[in-house]
């Protein structure tokens, strides 16, 4: 999903799931986003191949922040990072990773079960570029497992359809922990509202303290312009009180309230491991 309001310079981005069989293998899909910098236009992978501007159509931009850590954000970051670009990454979590999240229990040392996305697919060779360094420092490694369906007590096991699968090393977040070397990160931080002053970008907390100014600004969870993060938080989302104040940001802001959310169970089993036979 991209909103490219290119004048105001704000957008929207976000990474898509892919459920896959009864047992929900999510593979995250990297990077709905684009942004243009500098005297030439350069790309950033989305799903179904790059998507492109070139620098004439928008103004370039000094500093950048992102609203969310996952695999979205993180990617997004890096790109512009590595573009010479100044990005904050804002997130309310304790950490970067959204849905690449490792689940880890005090009560059996070692245990870890990717709970979110289990695993991702690199199809794209942009998305293939930006994985190789990740590879050769051992933050995402190749998976080679196998899918289970467990039906009525009976169990049907296949290779992966996924192609080329990854995860990350040690953890899921890894993958996004990594992307976000060297940019400035603002973690257990809730942006509650986005407001637009002297052509810039600025964000407050809950409480009204300012926490940062912008050139261009990306949201890229959009629970910021949805009902649930009414009934969650309490207040409006802040992207619907920002169109109530810019009713030209109306487009951006009107389609988040109409996203339907489909649940997902996940399950987390451990078994006895086997003694002699």
């Amino acid at each position: 999903i991209i909103y490219p309001w290119y004048k105001a310079r704000l957008f929207f981005c976000g990474a898509i799931d892919l459920c896959m069989g009864v047992g929900r293998v999510l593979a995250a899909c990297i990077l709905v986003a684009v942004l243009v910098s500098g005297s030439r236009a350069f790309s950033i992978p989305c799903l179904g191949g790059a998507l492109k501007l070139r620098s004439s159509e928008m103004p370039p931009a000094k500093r950048i922040g992102i609203v969310g850590a996952g695999i979205a954000g993180c990617s997004l970051a890096k790109v512009l990072k590595d573009k010479g670009m100044a990005v904050t990454v804002f997130e309310m979590g304790r950490g970067a990773g959204g849905r690449m999240a490792t689940r880890k229990s005090r009560e059996i040392p070692g245990l870890a079960i990717n709970h979110g996305a289990p695993v991702f697919s690199a199809s794209q060779e942009d998305f293939q570029r930006m994985l190789k360094p990740l590879i050769d420092s051992g933050s995402v490694k190749r998976w080679n497992g196998t899918i289970a369906t467990l039906d009525a007590g009976s169990l049907q096991t296949s290779p992966s359809a996924l192609g080329d699968a990854y995860v990350g090393a040690p953890d899921m977040s890894s993958v996004c922990e990594a992307l976000l070397t060297g940019v400035e990160t603002r973690f257990q931080t809730q942006v509650a509202g986005i407001e637009r002053q002297d052509k810039e970008w600025l964000l407050r907390s809950k409480d009204e303290k300012e926490l940062g100014r912008f050139d261009w600004l990306c949201v890229t969870s959009h629970t910021m312009g949805h009902p649930r993060w009414q009934r969650v938080f309490g207040f409006a989302p802040p992207l619907e009180t920002l169109a109530g104040q810019h009713p030209q940001l109306s487009p951006l802001a009107e389609p988040l309230k109409d996203v339907v959310t489909t649940p997902v169970m996940v399950t987390m089993v451990t078994y006895p491991e086997a003694g002699p036979a």
